[in-house]
């Protein structure tokens, strides 16, 4: 007996980290709208953007490195360091990109 709670218990754990699993998976994670990109020089830029809906920060980070990859095709072999700031409305954040 002791060892069916045992059992259904990690079960329902299983189950749980599952179903939490797949739905981090199945987050609809896409740029709405790059708002501005602001390019200071060869190494550094800004670029302001709106989410579809993202609540990963490292989901929004990758998303701006191939955004930032397709617009600028130079920096394509280089490494890309993102800052992220908080925008004034609902689901906007600033960037700084520097280019390495």
């Amino acid at each position: 007996m002791k060892n069916l709670k045992y059992i259904v218990l990690v079960f329902i754990l299983v189950i749980t980290s599952c179903c939490s699993y797949n739905k981090k998976n199945m987050e609809n994670c896409e740029i709405k709208k790059v708002l501005r990109v602001t390019n200071e020089n060869d190494n550094l830029y800004y670029i302001h953007v709106q989410f579809s809906s993202c609540s990963s920060k490292k989901s929004r980070e990758n998303l701006i490195k191939d955004e930032m990859r397709n617009r600028f095709p130079s920096i394509q072999n280089r490494t890309i360091h993102v800052e992220e700031y908080l925008g004034k409305m609902y689901n906007e954040y600033k960037y700084e990109v520097k280019i390495e």
